[in-house]
């Protein structure tokens, strides 16, 4: 302090008193309220003013905070169970200052509470996957399919409105807010489709006996399982997606659907129609038996597709050969039956009829013919036949009943003079008349001197009809008892010659006999059995002088246009003075050996006329040369196929017997090679079967033809002649 009392002029200062004021605390500045999020830091702060010294206590709520003693207080990770209100207090020795509360709050970072689990559902049905979340608000929301983007997907829940099989997959969800995130767990969505028809069998139609199978395709979740209806009632056992019907019967006729089901549905096919139709029924009949020439009609009725065992495709067909008929109908629903199998006979005439032998009647000194009459063949009476003056030109004789001696004595014949060929028919109850046998031909014996006293020339002509072994030869004098003297062997000659050398003086008879190679012949009725003939008795008083006996041979009988033939005279017993060859064509020569040549096909005649002083001699050798058209393969001997008669007069029948079942064609050519007619182009079946055929009802001329026969890949010919 300055004093100052006017004794100095300089005011005196007292020593300086320093007089010390404390100040309490006073907050000048502090933290506001703290908004941190979980595990972060929070950092409180105060700055007070006062004397010092100052200390501080943090509180949280009304409890002390511990170790908070400064001004400044961090809480270096805060939790939800931080989130309160702090304060601090300052104190010196005047006092004490709170600082305002500061609050705490704490964010939550988003934490899933739950989610939704994988999941299967049925297509077409809806899908919700949602989670719950905690976390401080505000908290945004992300789903994925898979890695990708939902951009619906913002919210807690993620629905899927009728699902598909697009909608498979994994699914999650991002859950934000500003703390951070958090990702569910992948959830799976199995979509499994519905049962679904995708076609199935449409109405159907079956004849009876076929198999009829419903099919269905079905698509969906497996497994599917199955069930067929036949209308309302369940089919036991039909459990897959076909149902088979074998065979159908018309019972099985209805309305048929199936059942298809899986997890997800069912459903149910459309229905469909089977229609079951019977098949035709067709009865032809009785078994049958006619005469030859006669006819049966077998009718299958009409509306009908027809197919019949002969290969005929007609309603209604003639039959008029044996054999075992049916026919193969189809209706217009296309069904099948096959008709009762008929059996047909046809009786034809004994085919096989045969003369056992000729010969001359030692009674009657006239030809006889002898035969053995077949059991059981329907054989009414037998024609007998002899050859006209013209080769091949038959004589009716007459006829005999078949209950009648099975002999006739030619009361027309001349043995002394001329062989004769005779042959014979068989005819039934029916009048049909079989083809002629086999030819037979007496033999005639002529006896001419010899070079020398007592010797005797014998000429005759072979026998015809079989060929003998041996050849017989008898004499007798004025007491006609005749002796073997001696026998020459049989073969293909047309004569023979034997000369009797060193006879006895006087009248001498001779005759010639053979034995028939098989065996005798028993006339029915006759107590007498023939198993020789025996040629005329010739007499050395009446024999001609010198009389010739013509014969000839050819180098080739049968081939193709043009063809050439050499001739040889095998003429016997003299000189000839003179030839006269006739070769059926039209052309003649007088050579001894000619060669013809035959420029158009046929069957040809071929006569020798030998002329010397004491005469003429002729033979004629009937159907010797057979001259075929070029591209017509001869006959083969192997198949069973009968022409007759042949040569025929007006109609022949031409039949045959198939072993198995044989593509057959049968046509007829011309000597020229021009077709005339094709008889049957067809299939048929084992059996016998018989055709007629006429040229002349077809416009031509009588003449040789020829039947062409083609079996599969074989073909056979045989030729026919037509005569007036």
């Amino acid at each position: 302090c300055k004093v100052n009392n006017g004794c100095t002029s300089v005011p005196v200062s007292s020593t300086a008193i320093v007089i010390a004021v404390n100040s309490a605390p006073t907050i000048t500045a502090q933290t506001s309220g703290i908004d941190v999020c979980e595990n972060s830091a929070a950092a409180f702060s105060t700055t007070y003013s006062g004397t010092a010294p100052i200390t501080y206590q943090w509180f949280f709520g009304v409890d002390t905070v511990s170790s908070a003693n400064n001004n400044a207080y961090t809480i270096s990770s805060v939790s939800t169970s931080d989130a309160g209100s702090y304060y601090c207090i300052a104190s010196n020795s005047c006092g004490n200052e709170s600082s305002n509360i500061i609050p705490l709050s704490v964010k939550t970072i988003p934490s899933i509470i739950s989610q939704s689990s994988d999941d299967t559902i049925c297509e077409g049905l809806n899908e919700v996957f949602q989670v719950t979340v905690n976390g401080t608000n505000p908290i945004s929301y992300q789903w994925y399919k898979s890695n990708t983007i939902i951009p619906t997907g913002v919210s807690p829940y993620l629905s899927i409105v009728s699902a598909d099989l697009n909608d498979v997959g994994s699914y999650h969800v991002v859950a934000t807010n500003i703390c951070g995130n958090v990702q569910s767990i992948d959830a799976n969505l199995s979509v499994n489709s519905a049962a679904s028809i995708i076609s199935q069998s449409s109405d159907s139609s079956r004849c009876e006996g076929e198999t009829m199978t419903f099919n269905v395709n079905a698509t969906g979740t497996e497994p599917l399982q199955y069930q067929w209806y036949k209308g309302n009632a369940i089919l036991s056992g039909a459990n897959t997606n076909s149902y088979s019907i074998n065979p159908v019967n018309v019972s099985d006729a209805a309305y048929y659907h199936i059942s298809v089901s899986n997890i997800c549905n069912s459903t149910t096919s459309n229905n469909t129609l089977l229609s079951v139709h019977s098949n035709p029924v067709v009865n032809l009949g009785n078994d049958t038996t006619f005469c030859d020439g006669g006819l049966t009609q077998l009718t299958a009725g009409y509306g009908y597709l027809c197919q019949w065992s002969n290969g005929s495709f007609n309603n209604q067909i003639d039959v008029t050969s044996t054999g075992s008929y049916f026919v193969n109908v189809t209706d217009q629903y296309g069904c099948s039956g096959i008709s009762d199998t008929i059996n047909v006979n046809v009786v034809l005439p004994y085919a096989d009829q045969e003369l056992c032998m000729v010969s001359v009647d030692s009674a009657t000194n006239k030809n006889i013919l002898i035969w053995e009459k077949a059991a059981g063949q329907g054989i009414s009476y037998f024609n007998l036949y002899k050859e006209s003056a013209v080769s091949n030109v038959w004589n009716l004789l007459g006829n005999i009943s078949y209950d009648s001696l099975s002999i006739f004595i030619d009361n027309t014949s001349t043995p002394n003079t001329k062989p004769e060929r005779y042959s014979m028919t068989a005819v039934d109850s029916c009048g049909n008349e079989s083809a002629r046998s086999i030819a037979h031909r007496t033999m005639h014996l002529t006896v001419n001197a010899g070079q020398n006293s007592n010797d005797w020339n014998l000429i005759w002509n072979a026998y015809e009809g079989f060929q003998a072994a041996t050849y017989r030869i008898y004499r007798a004098d004025s007491s006609l008892n005749f002796i073997k003297i001696d026998s020459i062997a049989g073969s293909s000659s047309y004569t023979y010659l034997f000369t009797d050398y060193g006879a006895p003086s006087g009248p001498l008879y001779y005759a010639i006999e053979i034995v028939n190679p098989n065996g005798s012949c028993g006339p029915t009725k006759a107590n007498t059995n023939y198993n020789t003939s025996r040629s005329n008795t010739a007499n050395n008083g009446t024999a001609p002088n010198v009389v010739l006996y013509p014969d000839f041979t050819a180098d080739v009988t049968t081939g193709y246009v043009p063809m050439v033939v050499a001739f040889t005279d095998l003429t016997i017993n003299g000189d000839v003075d003179s030839y006269f060859w006739s070769f059926g064509d039209g052309d003649v020569s007088t050579d001894k050996d000619p060669v013809h040549q035959y420029i158009s096909a046929g069957v040809y005649q071929v006569a020798l006329s030998v002329t010397n002083q004491y005469g003429t001699e002729y033979i004629t050798k009937d159907s010797y040369i057979d001259v075929l058209p070029n591209g017509i393969v001869n006959i083969q001997d192997n198949f069973d196929v009968k022409v007759f008669p042949n040569p025929y007069k007006g109609q022949t029948n031409i039949a045959y017997t198939l072993n198995n079942r044989t593509n057959v064609k049968i046509e007829v050519y011309s000597s020229l090679g021009k077709l005339v007619s094709v008889i049957v182009d067809d299939n048929q079946k084992a059996g016998l079967y018989k055709y007629k055929f006429s040229a002349r009802n077809l416009g031509y001329s009588q003449g040789v033809y020829y039947l062409k026969m083609t079996l599969d890949n074989e073909v056979i010919t045989k030729r026919i002649i037509e005569v007036k």
